[in-house]
């Protein structure tokens, strides 16, 4: 990737290897139920995940081993699926915002900055598209061009999407 994120990014890295090499790991403890089944194991989880403090981990362990019968009380299941991003770098998306929503290249960058320092999107490029004509294009649209709605705008943007 190239283009004018890159220099928040540094300080990004920079911040986020600050924090590494400040952290303290501290120990936890946890407690795993699993259940031979003729199918395989089947394990259980906890909704806690682990525990900071020994002794009362100690204590739910000991409630486990004197009662080892329980309650199943929900079962969920859901389908896990992560979406590649599309690579977007800065020169692309200042020519897509030239071309689309009629904004300069300084321009683009300016809105991407303030909604930056906002807190309203990260340093990825990808999500300058995404804020910029999301949030933005809207409430620039709606005094030049009242016509454009949030549809037609996403359309224009990805004539893909349904």
């Amino acid at each position: 990737s190239y283009g004018s994120c890159q220099f928040p990014t540094l300080g990004f890295v920079v911040e986020r290897f600050k924090a590494i090499q400040a952290f303290v790991p501290e120990i936890f403890h946890r407690i795993k139920v699993t259940h031979n089944h003729k199918d395989g194991i089947v394990e259980f989880n906890w909704k806690r995940h682990r525990l900071f403090n020994h002794t009362a981990c100690l204590v739910l362990y000991q409630l486990c081993m004197e009662d080892p019968m329980a309650t199943v009380v929900e079962v969920r299941s859901k389908p896990k699926s992560k979406w590649r991003p599309q690579a977007l770098d800065t020169v692309e998306l200042e020519k897509l915002a030239s071309r689309k929503l009629r904004i300069n290249a300084k321009e683009t960058m300016r809105i991407a900055e303030k909604l930056y320092t906002q807190g309203e999107m990260n340093s990825d490029c990808t999500s300058l598209l995404f804020a910029i004509s999301w949030l933005v294009a809207p409430r620039m649209l709606r005094g030049r061009r009242p016509q454009w709605r949030s549809t037609s705008l996403r359309n224009a943007l990805w004539p893909t999407a349904s």
